[in-house]
């Protein structure tokens, strides 16, 4: 669930980059260290699965800190597409107390780095969490197979 909202966020980010470049300008550094860590979290939770440590706690704490954080940063993306909105038909002495997209992404950058560097704790303290310890069958990653059989169904 975690990785889908990581993907997800991922792909706003781009979006906004493409679409909206005007609505981060200035904040390009924060996006791109937020993109980062994003790619961090993705290949964390890829080998946390992969490698079926959801079951050590510390490892689903981290998870779930990840979970929090992306939806922080999602309901903050949204802040500042739904404030760029409002800037266009608001006054321009409205638009002084408004938070520019610079604070509110540097709010969320600071979020996302500090749990940047708990995934990186766990990738390099090998005593926490034993990712090289743990192997795989190459079976144990298929996906399951069913045996396909045809559906019969009697009409009367």
């Amino acid at each position: 669930m975690a990785d889908l909202a990581v993907n997800f966020l991922l792909q706003n980010l781009q979006r906004l980059q493409i679409y909206r470049p005007h609505l981060i300008h200035g904040a390009e550094n924060h996006l791109e260290m937020l993109e980062n860590n994003l790619h961090l979290f993705q290949a964390f939770l890829k080998d946390s699965t992969k490698k079926r440590l959801t079951e050590d706690e510390s490892v689903r704490d981290v998870i779930r800190q990840i979970n929090d954080v992306v939806y922080e940063a999602e309901d903050i993306i949204d802040v500042i597409v739904s404030q760029a909105a409002e800037r266009k038909t608001k006054k321009y002495f409205l638009r002084a107390f408004q938070t520019p997209a610079e604070k509110l992404l540097l709010a969320i950058v600071k979020s996302v780095e500090s749990l940047g560097l708990k995934v990186r704790d766990i990738y390099g303290d090998r005593s926490t969490i034993d990712f090289d310890g743990v192997h795989i069958n190459d079976d144990e990653l298929a996906p399951p197979r069913f045996n396909s059989f045809p559906l019969l169904i009697d009409f009367p």
